[in-house]
């Protein structure tokens, strides 16, 4: 058996119950990897989650040194600067200024955490921007190295409840695209919260499963992406997931990203190595996108959101 092959059945995230319905059966169209999985939605709270899942071992191998989140410092093909350049800064820069449209300017001396960090691209540009102190935490060891090692920043190995750090050291935490990759969400934010200083912030951005275009895409919606994306949120359930981990929702913003779209089209017209896009797949996705460029304004499918640590 391979450890693409390790799966566990779990209870609901959110609310314990052991009583969900199947949704969708999904397959990997990011890899293309074979194999079928169940997304289920609790019956009592409503929060939607894949039901069985890849087991902690399992799911190491479904992250394999080409995901892209990873490239920019992996790579060695492009400097640092210019490998944080163009999207991957005007992705970031937005992210910072709506931070401080909700919280307020991020002042030099605040010390910000980032989970599940990824090339570190948020702290890399809040770092410039603020000049405040930060750190990066994600669970793949080579590309912690990298952080380290190509940018010159604090990272450390997780996850965050075996990263040992203080409690209260922190200002500030972001979650970027990671919190529907976590199988135990609310470890992780009660973890957060032990972390952050009295008054201080949690942002957080997800896919919302209860979007118009999730809707619409069913089981070929990208976002689903199986079996990375292992619990997916409503604004509602994300609310609960907060609150119950000792967090004050402040603000939910709904957002979109133009080109997300087009990979939920690719995956529609049955393509399913998303993450080895070639040439021809690339502009096929481009042109199947661009009659429905307004669309995803009207239909955003994302969520930011902001909330304080409760006392």
């Amino acid at each position: 058996m391979s450890a693409t092959d390790l799966l566990e059945t779990i209870p609901c995230p959110l609310c314990g119950r052991d009583d969900a319905a199947e949704r969708h059966r999904v397959r990997d169209h990011l890899f293309g990897r074979p194999g079928e999985f169940r997304v289920v939605q609790c019956n009592g709270c409503g929060l939607v989650y894949l039901n069985p899942r890849p087991t902690l071992e399992g799911l190491a191998a479904h992250y394999p040194r080409a995901y892209f989140c990873y490239t920019p410092v992996l790579s060695g093909a492009l400097p640092p600067w210019l490998a944080m350049s163009g999207i991957v800064w005007h992705l970031n820069v937005r992210r910072i200024r709506q931070l401080e449209r909700v919280f307020g300017r991020v002042p030099r001396e605040a010390r910000v955490l980032d989970v599940g960090c990824g090339c570190n691209a948020f702290l890399y540009h809040l770092h410039r921007l603020r000049g405040c102190d930060t750190l990066g935490v994600d669970t793949q060891a080579e590309v912690v190295e990298a952080i380290r090692r190509r940018l010159g920043m604090s990272a450390v190995l997780g996850p965050l409840p075996r990263a040992g750090l203080s409690a209260e050291s922190f200002d500030g935490v972001g979650m970027y695209e990671y919190i529907e990759h976590e199988g135990s969400p609310r470890e992780i934010l009660a973890e957060a919260r032990r972390l952050t200083r009295p008054g201080g912030w949690l942002a957080l951005e997800t896919p919302n499963v209860d979007s118009p275009l999730a809707r619409l895409f069913g089981r070929k919606w990208c976002q689903l992406d199986a079996p990375r994306h292992l619990v997916l949120y409503t604004p509602r359930t994300i609310t609960m997931m907060l609150e119950q981990s000792g967090y004050e929702v402040v603000a939910i913003r709904r957002l979109t990203y133009q080109w997300m779209l087009g990979f939920s089209i690719l995956v529609a017209l049955g393509l399913r190595r998303l993450g080895r896009l070639g040439p021809l797949e690339a502009a096929l996705g481009v042109a199947a996108t661009l009659p429905f460029l307004p669309v995803p304004w009207f239909c955003p499918e994302f969520m930011r959101v902001y909330a304080r640590k409760r006392d």
